[in-house]
């Protein structure tokens, strides 16, 4: 998910999680010297490289040691240090997670990059939103309660209703709006976590983990919650989905792209995709069934991308686009706006087209900082919001970490990973394009931000990884 902070504004002090929030870290048990680790495998020997604590180091009961990938200076990948902390025992409410996978997102990038309004601000900071693994220890005895729901047509068509079944709830259960379930060791989850992810243990509050389909892996469920969350909510709460007839995808053969085209197949939705190559051209049409008259494979230029769009309007019989899914913005913002049919809704949560090439993002002497990034934010385009009432168009900009700021309610977050995980709404399962193992962070977030990948860009955690990294 492209949460990402436009370059040259001052940054939004962060919130620590606490206890009711998806994530809590907690301070070293001990003050120890600090000691650099290799960023990378390649070449480095991080087996000899590193300074592992040892296994004798005893620890009080119920902490347990991990390895996680901190930044103490955001704004270079490179500052990205594999480290060994301890993580307490998980508070009540929470569950601790042994991570077998990290799903990657924007919000990933920018957090390292110094780019993201939400991220922890003068202090240390773990990246990571979405992860998937195994419950190793709950808190005081959970329960996690969901009222179960099932979206609808109505009658018409013309809309989609959220249907609660009958069934018996406790008091708690009517209040929270979330069925009884336990949560017990061993139990295989994905979840969403406010920063924190990047790590072989989580602690996690339980509104934001869900089970694992047994069918899916690991990976697969650490590609699904914050992907499927932004396009449901995008498309369904602020597009209006089930009343559209046409919809715009950027950056549709990644992760929040292929839900969103799914959204289109629910409803009968006609989709145009927009790929940044000939590959993910053919990827989508393999693989989503979308003919080539509904593919644009997006150009440098604003005006060519201008035309191509309307090619592909005339091409799906429609005089303008419903929706917008846009997590590109930038130079690409004001045709699809332009393209919207009366009453469109362009949904924006993400701005991609500020990514740097190279390792350094908000770095006052960085040259490309100076003369790429800031010229993109100075040249963003700008909207009459006068001129919007007479066209009869909206934008809506949002990002699902806010639920997680320690004013919003908890629950609210959790009753929408409910609504994705009806059993009336069938998702395909998520797409891994590429794994990474979790000791290679760098190489696989300069990959993921290449624009080279298809689907969900995942690390993956292996049992040793816990004890691979600096002291701290």
């Amino acid at each position: 998910v492209g949460f990402s902070l436009p370059p040259g504004l001052p940054l939004a002090a962060g919130t620590q999680p606490s206890p009711l929030l998806p994530g809590r870290s907690s301070p070293p048990l001990a003050s120890v010297s600090r000691r650099k680790s290799p960023t990378s495998r390649a070449g480095q020997g991080l087996a000899s490289a590193v300074r592992m604590m040892s296994a004798t180091d005893k620890l009080p009961a119920g902490y347990t040691r991990r390895a996680v990938w901190r930044t103490e200076e955001p704004g270079d990948l490179k500052r990205l240090r594999l480290q060994t902390d301890t993580l307490p025992p998980p508070a009540a409410g929470e569950v601790r997670v042994a991570i077998q996978a990290v799903g990657l997102n924007f919000a990933d990038v920018f957090t390292a990059l110094g780019m993201y309004d939400a991220a922890p601000q003068g202090e240390p900071v773990i990246p990571g939103l979405e992860f998937a693994g195994v419950v190793e220890e709950v808190g005081e005895r959970l329960r996690t309660k969901q009222k179960k729901v099932d979206v609808e047509r109505s009658a018409d068509g013309r809309k989609y209703v959220v249907k609660q079944q009958q069934g018996q709830q406790d008091k708690q259960g009517d209040e929270d709006g979330l069925p009884t379930r336990d949560l017990r060791p061993g139990d295989r989850v994905m979840g969403f976590t406010r920063f924190g992810a990047y790590s072989t243990h989580v602690n996690v509050g339980t509104p934001f983990i869900r089970r694992i389909p047994d069918e899916w892996s690991y990976a697969q469920g650490a590609g699904f919650v914050v992907q499927a969350l932004t396009a449901w909510y995008g498309a369904m709460q602020l597009g209006a989905a089930p009343r559209a007839r046409s919809m715009l995808v950027h950056s549709a053969a990644g992760g929040v792209g292929l839900f969103s085209l799914q959204i289109c197949q629910m409803f009968g939705v006609v989709p145009v995709a927009i790929v940044g190559s000939e590959d993910k051209a053919r990827f989508l049409q393999d693989t989503m069934g979308l003919k080539a008259s509904q593919i644009i494979v997006r150009p440098y230029r604003e005006k060519e991308f201008r035309r191509r769009l309307e090619e592909s309007l005339r091409a799906i019989g429609c005089e303008g686009f419903d929706i917008v899914m846009d997590s590109v913005a930038g130079k690409y913002f004001q045709a699809g706006y332009d393209n919207l049919a009366p009453g469109g809704r362009h949904i924006l949560f993400g701005a991609a087209t500020y990514t740097p090439r190279g390792d350094k993002g908000k770095v006052w002497t960085s040259p490309e900082f100076w003369y790429s990034i800031v010229p993109k934010f100075l040249s963003r385009p700008t909207l009459d919001v006068q001129n919007m009432i007479g066209e009869n168009k909206s934008v809506a900009g949002f990002n699902l970490i806010w639920l997680t700021d320690g004013k919003s309610d908890p629950k609210e977050l959790g009753r929408l990973i409910n609504e994705i995980l009806q059993p009336s709404v069938r998702w395909m399962p998520p797409i891994i394009g590429k794994t990474f193992p979790f000791t290679e962070v760098l190489e696989a977030l300069r990959y993921f931000k290449s624009g080279k990948s298809v689907g969900k860009v995942v690390l993956t955690v292996s049992e040793d990884d816990a004890d691979k990294g600096s002291a701290q």
